[in-house]
This record gives C-alpha cells, structure tokens and sequence, in this order.
C-alpha cells in the first residue's frame, strides 16, 4: 500500500469517527428534544410561546449537531497527523449562482420523483417526508415562518459546513470526484430515510459541484437553503389553496415554471462547460479555481477509494444507519398492518 492509500486510510477513519460522534449527538438531540417538549408543556400556557420557543431551541439544537463534529473532525485529523484543509469561505457568490439554483433544483426534484417511484414498487412511501407535510397543515403565518427557518435556514447553513466545508474539503488532496462523492454518500445516509437516500445523494452530488465550482461555501449553502424553501413552499400552497383543482392547477404552474427554468439552466451550463477549455479539474463558467496547498497532492484511483472508504469506524456507521432504516421499515410497515 502506497503512502497516497495510507494517507486517505487515515483522512477515512477520522471521518469515519466523526459521523459516529454525529450519530450520537443525533441520538441524544432527539431524547432531549422529548424532554424540553414535555417541560416547555407544563411551563408555558400559550400555544404561540410554545411553538416559539421550542423552534428556536430546536434550531439550537440541531446547529450544534452538525457543528460540532466539524470541530471534531479538526480535532482527529490533527491528532492523526493529517493536514487541516480549509474551507473555501470566499464571500462572493458566482455570476452563474442562478442558473446553478434553478438547474439544482430541477435535478433534485426529479430524483426525488424518481426515488418516490422506485418505493412505490415495493409500497413503501416517504412517511417521514409525509409527517413534515402533515406539520404544515392548518398553521397560522409565524408557524410558517418558523418552519422555513427550522427546516430551510438552519439545515442549509449546518448541514453544508459538515458534509461540504469539512468533510469534502478534507477529502480533496485525494481528487475532486472521490471528494464529491464520499461527501454525497455520507449525505445520503445521514438522513437515515430510505425515502431519500438516491434524492439526497443527487442533492450532495449538485452542491458538491456547486461548491467546487464556485470555490464558495456560501453558494452552495444558498442552494441548499432554497431547494428546502421550495420544497416546503408547495406544500404551503396546498394548505392555503386547498387540494382542489384550483390548488393543484396553481402547483403544476410553479413546478412547471422551475423545471422550464432548470432545463434552459442546465442546458446553458453544459454549454458553457464544453465551450471552455477549463475543465472541473481546472475551473468552470470562465473562472479558473486556485488549487488548495494540499489539493491532488495524495491521488487515489477510484475502485482503490472505493474499497478503501470501508474503515472499521466507517462501516459501524454504515451498519448503524442501514440498522435504522430498516427498523423504520418494518414499524411503518406493522403500522400499516394494524390501521
């Protein structure tokens, strides 16, 4: 095994750990969340002080989930030996950012539609993702509000910092495909929703592009933050118009109108992409990116990361979130049984 293969060995199992820090601190948000539901209950009379509160301690609290393993992750590497990457943090967004939203949100959304059908086959649907939809219903403006900044905003912001800030920029000296993709696939999984897993991998698979791309974080978390804002926007078109005619009519203009846009995007992408002689390894939209200190310095051949991603810390959380979604399958599917 070469020095490159060792080096990535050590990058993998840092990450590896790192997720597993993640999961925990996932599991015990979770537990806490119960607990702060059942005291903010007994404390506060109002309803609107209720659901205020409680959001902004939600949100709190699953920034710091996310955010704290980008702390650990420095923390392993740097105990491990490995050089630190940093974050492209460059504060301007791309001139292309546009196109890059709505061509990001029409392939996300078709994968969705893709995903949800391969499900059906087996008669599984998203509940979770129906659970969300039944949250919105009937709610006043502020619990609006406060859903889009729970489930738009914050994941946006946290969720880019973990899986492309620290994880991909880490993975980077080992090319920028296997970076992408190690990204995308732990995004996939963190999910732990076999409902998403192939929407969610095209989802990292674009913003890992994106941030790649544009050598800016801020870009692709500005993505992530308005595919989440459509998404749920649609479902508060629903609530407010009503699942009539009228309702659907005024959705499948939305979505019509995104997809228009993302393939007239995607097609001027593309176009622009062959038309310059920079490639993704060198730049793209006319903008050459400035290799970082470390970047491709430690090559790894695909099939050869490929078959080294499966560290021992890397494989409990493999087996710990496969776990998890299989037992979400059967309880849905018992409840199912019994209703």
């Amino acid at each position: 095994m070469d020095l490159n293969q060792q080096y990535y060995k050590r990058v993998l199992g840092a990450i590896g750990c790192t997720m597993l820090i993640f999961e925990a601190l996932f599991q015990i948000f979770g537990v806490l969340l119960g607990v702060i539901a059942a005291v903010l209950d007994h404390t506060l009379a109002s309803t609107v002080a209720y659901n205020v509160v409680f959001q902004i301690l939600y949100a709190a609290g699953y920034m710091t989930v996310f955010m704290l393993p980008v702390a650990f992750l420095r923390m392993i590497l740097r105990k491990r030996g490995c050089p630190i990457q940093p974050m492209s943090l460059s504060p301007r967004f791309s001139p292309m950012l546009p196109l890059m939203i709505f061509a990001g949100v029409t392939v996300c959304f078709s994968m969705a539609q893709i995903n949800s059908s391969i499900l059906d086959l087996f008669g599984y649907s998203d509940v979770v993702g129906d659970m969300t939809v039944e949250q919105m219903r009937g709610m006043e403006p502020y619990e609006i509000v406060l859903n889009f900044i729970v489930i738009s905003i914050v994941p946006g912001f946290c969720e880019e910092f973990l899986f492309r800030g620290a994880i991909l920029s880490n993975c980077r000296p080992f090319g920028r495909a296997n970076a992408i993709l190690i990204s995308s696939v732990l995004f996939a999984l963190m999910h732990q929703n076999a409902a998403q897993i192939l929407y969610t991998f095209a989802a990292g698979v674009v913003l890992g592009l994106v941030y790649e791309y544009t050598g800016s974080i801020w870009n692709c978390t500005l993505l992530h933050m308005l595919n989440n804002f459509i998404s749920l926007s649609q479902e508060v078109i629903l609530d407010k118009l009503g699942a009539n005619d009228y309702g659907i009519a005024v959705l499948y203009l939305v979505e019509t109108v995104i997809y228009l846009g993302g393939i007239v995007s995607i097609g001027v992408l593309v176009y622009r992409y062959f038309s310059k002689k920079d490639r993704l390894s060198d730049g793209a939209f006319g903008k050459v990116i400035p290799p970082h200190d470390a970047y491709a310095q430690y090559p790894v051949e695909g099939r050869v990361a490929a078959k080294l991603f499966f560290r021992p810390s890397m494989i409990v959380f493999v087996v710990l979130v496969a776990a998890q979604i299989g037992m979400t399958i059967l309880l849905f599917s018992f409840i199912g049984v019994l209703t």
